[in-house]
Parts: structure tokens; C-alpha cells; sequence
């Protein structure tokens, strides 16, 4: 099913972040701005399942967007190929930065590489500052944790 813009609907569904809990205990160490985290360009969350990894992530979110930097959210999933991939990052930062052209046409016909790689020099171009999170990339297969991998080293 195609929706507006011809993402798929499942894809806004992807990019869409959690809400924080109201309940949720904010600890001091695991607030974004801690000096643990400070001048990282990439942090890994890694816990059992239950542990809160969503949700702090979720309020990581909110931190950033309170500092003024634009947060792209993308849900990882099995069933992404690096291409679909591409597509989440795109439609991502589309919906977390407010512009709605962003990286609209990836690459036709190509591999989840050169999207990534299409993805990365509009973001380049860009004058904002851009948090990315991906929540469960464990999920992804092989080769989608390789197209990440590409991300993040390029980045």
C-alpha cells in the first residue's frame, strides 16, 4: 500500500518515535548530555529485552529536540534490506527535521549502498544538526547491518 509522498504506510509507521512514559525516572548518568556520552558521534545501547532501551532512547529524543537539534527516529525491523533501509532514513529525517523534500528521490534501480551513500551527501548539504536513532537494529539482517555500519563510518 502506497501512501502519501509513495512511502509506504508502513514505513510512517517506522519513523514514528514512542511516547515517554510519564512514569519514567530520569537518571542523572543516562541523561544525553552526561559526561559520559559528550563528543561520542555514535552510542550503542545494548541490554536484555525489558530493559529500557526504548524508552531511553525515547527521552534522549526529547532531550535533543529541547537543545534545538533535529532527531530522525527509524525502527528497525527483519525484514529491511539495505534499500529499505535507505528509504526509513530518508522518510526519517523528513519527519524529524520538517522538510519534506529531504533526500525525496533515492537512487532508482539501486542498492541499498549507493542510497545510503545519496542519503549521506544530501545530509551533508544540510545546516542542522541531526540526531539519528535507530531503535533495534539487531533486528536487521546481514547485510542491512553492513549498509548501517557503511553509515556510520562515513558519517
Amino acid at each position: 500500500m502506497q501512501g502519501a509522498g509513495g512511502a509506504d504506510e508502513d514505513l510512517l509507521l517506522k519513523v514514528t518515535p514512542p511516547r515517554v512514559p510519564r512514569h519514567l525516572v530520569a537518571r542523572e548518568r543516562l541523561l544525553s548530555g552526561a559526561e559520559s556520552f559528550r563528543d561520542h558521534p555514535v552510542i550503542l545501547i545494548q541490554a536484555p529485552a525489558g530493559f529500557g532501551k526504548t524508552s531511553l532512547q525515547a527521552q534522549w529524543r526529547l532531550e535533543h529536540l529541547s537543545r534545538g537539534a533535529c532527531v530522525a527516529w527509524v525502527s528497525a525491523q527483519s525484514r529491511d534490506d539495505p534499500r529499505r533501509v535507505a528509504q526509513s532514513l530518508a522518510l526519517a529525517v523528513r519527519v524529524g527535521a520538517g522538510r519534506p523534500s529531504f533526500c525525496h528521490s533515492l537512487p532508482e534501480g539501486s542498492g541499498g549502498l549507493e542510497s545510503i551513500t545519496a542519503w549521506l551527501a544530501e545530509l551533508t548539504h544540510a545546516a542542522w544538526n541531526l540526531v539519528l536513532i535507530v531503535d533495534d537494529a539487531d533486528r536487521l539482517p546481514a547485510d542491512s547491518k553492513e549498509a548501517l555500519a557503511y553509515l556510520l563510518r562515513s558519517a
